[in-house]
């Protein structure tokens, strides 16, 4: 029996150690690449250090903050040649209320791009953004209804959510696109009634 397992040990390791060393290689090149300028490679080197910020954290939940940087800095290497995964990497996991100024100002700098351009997740997150400051305001002020200087802008962006859609369609985006709910017509109609209450 110990002699079967050593077997299947060696088996297994001598599998597991060419393909590791592939892994390597392979990492080794993109960062080449990357430092080199190539805006698909700096991508790809993202996401590869993305998987290895969760898998090396000891939070389950965050990631390690060390190889976090390293996926911003290859994203927002990518974004500047104008890699649209990039642009959506960085638009999908760069902000929250823990983020810095500079990060925020950056942030929204790209959701605002984007979402003027007609990119439906950018719109959503700055429409959310902007319900959840006007919610925020209006709890504030006791009633659930006073004026908030938020409003304007979330209506904005809800609004401009609902262009374009095809006759009958009742689902905007996916929980794949957004990684939060499916976004639907009438969720954003709903959101539209409350918050013009707010904006008179």
């Amino acid at each position: 029996m110990y002699r079967f397992v050593l077997i299947l040990c060696i088996l297994f390791w001598g599998a597991a150690i060419p393909a590791m060393a592939g892994e390597a290689e392979h990492k080794l090149a993109l960062l080449e690449s990357a430092v080199a300028g190539d805006a698909n490679a700096q991508y790809e080197l993202a996401m590869i250090y993305e998987e290895e910020a969760y898998d090396q954290s000891e939070d389950p939940f965050e990631p390690d903050p060390e190889l976090w940087e390293k996926v911003r800095h290859w994203c927002e290497a990518a974004a500047d040649q104008g890699h649209f995964e990039a642009k959506r990497a960085l638009l999908q996991r760069g902000y929250d209320s823990t983020s810095s100024e500079e990060e925020s100002d950056k942030w929204f700098k790209l959701a605002n791009e984007m979402a003027k351009s007609g990119d439906k997740v950018a719109q959503y997150l700055l429409a959310e953004i902007y319900f959840a400051r006007s919610l925020g305001d209006a709890m504030d002020a006791g009633d659930g209804l006073a004026r908030s200087d938020s409003a304007e802008p979330a209506i904005h962006w809800y609004s401009r959510l609902l262009d374009g859609l095809n006759p009958g369609e009742t689902v905007i985006l996916s929980k794949l696109e957004t990684f939060d709910r499916e976004v639907t017509v009438d969720y954003v109609n709903d959101n539209l009634v409350y918050l013009r209450k707010l904006a008179q």
